[in-house]
């Protein structure tokens, strides 16, 4: 009774121990817990879930330090929990973030950001170094997640198109459609593309790499090709106000694989049949009635971003050849000047980057023969 307790009140002073345990007077004690989460098999789901809490509110506040002083590098206890020779929590977010508990996993993600926040150079050579030692499945798990994302996306639409199609009460249609849209497996998933992206950020290139081929591990994952996969359900499932975070996060993480430029990855998205163009013209084309006009600008842009992220250093003149002869001209050529007539700024930088693809694109057509 009085452990359950104790775990009642904890979450309530997470920002109080938070506050106090942020130097390195502290990082002992820290180790010592870090050590204790690693081995602990013994633990309850919620001391991992609220421990794991602790260490990302700590996070945050050392974020939001540097925030206030308007300085963009590393907070420091970024470095302390990233470096190897320091509080190295890389390990224990990724065994945590491929176990079997989805909460605790999902928990792990969450930590996972804001340890890779803002391009975290440390961290992401010491989850390389993490990688290429333990073949723990880490990735195997992210595409699992993915699987049973796109179960839930895919049961999502019949049961819509099923209340839909029989005149329901609308009190018991919102109530259903609110438990089909809470599930963990739609609600977790942009954390795990965000940190995904996060994982490249920066253009970090041997990270980049790996997430296309694992040359350490029994079961490879091309991650590149995984994620345009899923994407690619999800604009089948339908874009809505609860899909369209999936779908941006999606061609965020796109984008982040290939900016550098990461040729290979670029490669992946181009090669695979239908290519990345064809899910940048569902976009374009579709109305998206039921979402906010900021987060539908906010996609369309996302998209334009991904094929500005295909160009960028590519000199390979069947894949600019392949872009010109997917993309939808009349559609790209309609949103544009669609844009340029609106006043929002969101609209003008739609416009801006379609003009920026098409005259790249333009000057290729015209290169060729």
């Amino acid at each position: 009774k009085h452990q359950q307790t104790t775990l009642d009140d904890l979450p309530k002073f997470v920002n109080v121990i938070a506050e106090q345990m942020g130097d390195q007077r502290h990082d002992r004690l820290l180790l010592t817990l870090i050590e204790h989460m690693k081995d602990g098999g013994h633990l309850s789901q919620r001391v991992k879930v609220v421990t794991l809490q602790f260490f990302t509110q700590m996070l945050k506040k050392s974020r939001q330090a540097m925030d206030d002083a308007e300085s963009s590098d590393l907070s420091e206890m970024q470095q302390r929990m990233s470096d190897p020779d320091q509080l190295h929590c890389t390990p224990l977010m990724i065994l945590l973030a491929e176990g079997h508990d989805d909460v605790v996993a999902y928990q792990a993600v969450e930590f996972g950001k804001q340890l890779f926040h803002g391009g975290n150079e440390v961290a992401q050579k010491a989850v390389l170094a993490n990688f290429e030692e333990v073949d723990g499945g880490f990735f195997g798990k992210v595409v699992e997640k993915m699987h049973k994302c796109i179960k839930v996306l895919r049961e999502r639409k019949r049961e819509k198109q099923f209340m839909e199609d029989n005149e329901l009460e609308e009190d018991k249609v919102y109530g259903y459609k609110q438990m089909l849209d809470n599930k963990m497996e739609l609600s977790g998933i942009p954390a795990v593309l965000r940190l995904l992206q996060l994982f490249c950020e920066g253009h970090y290139g041997p990270l980049q790499n790996y997430l296309r081929v694992q040359p350490n591990c029994l079961h490879s994952v091309n991650i590149i090709a995984e994620v345009l996969f899923f994407l690619r359900e999800v604009l089948h499932a339908g874009i809505d106000e609860t899909t369209i975070d999936m779908a941006i996060q999606c061609f965020n993480t796109l984008t982040e694989f290939c900016q550098g430029p990461c040729a290979p990855n670029q490669a992946t998205l181009m090669d695979l049949k239908p290519n990345v163009c064809s899910e940048v013209n569902i976009v374009l084309e579709s109305e998206l009635p039921t979402v906010e006009d900021a987060l539908a600008f906010e996609l369309r842009n996302s998209a334009v971003l991904t094929l500005l992220s295909l160009l960028e250093g590519n000199t390979k003149k069947h894949h600019l050849l392949l872009m010109i002869s997917t993309l939808s001209f009349p559609v790209l050529g309609r949103t544009l000047d669609e844009m340029w007539r609106m006043e929002e700024e969101d609209a003008l930088n739609l416009a801006f980057n379609l003009y920026v693809l098409l005259c790249c694109l333009s000057r290729e057509e015209t290169r060729s023969p």
